[in-house]
């Protein structure tokens, strides 16, 4: 269960760390995309690393991914300074329907990684390729990742997904085979914050 809860702490921090930056960027929508802030956080955080780890200015691990959040931290004040009394205002107006996103994110993610913990197997359909491509990525130190299927060359496959993974992982420190399933628990629990809010809106 400590896995899920790091799972569960390190996407709510990337989460509140892209608030500002959703804020800026989703004008146009009611919730100033508040409910995209735990992948949009994740987006953000992944694409410093993977320019960092392909251009060789860090190795990618756990150091990348937390010197990217804090990187992401240091603009999102900025943006939260130069905004900070619409924010606050927003903030303070919407507070019940951000505590909403978060129960459902919260349940949906918990609910589904308890249903995995029942059939955690990676040994069907397409799994065991996706664990090498996951492990692959998770641990190689420079992008693209090194290929799980042939020695000394790199994936030429597009491996983004993996790395967004990859990134939670780093931040929470599970071992990838522990993140294959929290991660699918992750992607459904995030679907499920969507959906919410595009029936929410399209109902009024």
């Amino acid at each position: 269960m400590e896995n899920v809860f790091a799972w569960w702490v390190a996407s709510t921090l990337l989460g509140l760390l892209a608030v500002p930056y959703a804020f800026a960027t989703f004008t146009r929508l009611p919730d100033r995309g508040v409910a995209f802030a735990r992948p949009f956080g994740l987006l953000l955080t992944t694409y410093l690393m993977w320019v960092a780890s392909i251009d060789g200015l860090i190795p990618n691990g756990r150091g990348a991914a937390m010197l990217a959040a804090l990187v992401l931290a240091l603009g999102g004040l900025a943006l939260y300074r130069r905004n900070r009394p619409e924010l606050q205002a927003f903030v303070r107006a919407n507070l019940r329907t951000f505590a909403l996103y978060e129960a459902v994110f919260f349940v949906s993610f918990v609910a589904w990684a308890v249903i995995r913990a029942y059939n955690p197997q990676l040994d069907s359909t397409e799994k065991p390729m996706d664990l090498a491509m996951l492990t692959s990525t998770t641990r190689s130190l420079a992008m693209p990742p090194l290929d799980p299927w042939l020695s000394g060359f790199t994936v030429n496959y597009y491996y983004f997904g993996y790395l967004l993974m990859a990134v939670l992982n780093h931040l929470a420190g599970t071992a990838p085979y522990v993140g294959f399933n929290l991660a699918l628990a992750f992607l459904f629990s995030s679907a499920a914050v969507a959906v919410m809010r595009s029936e929410e809106h399209t109902s009024e």
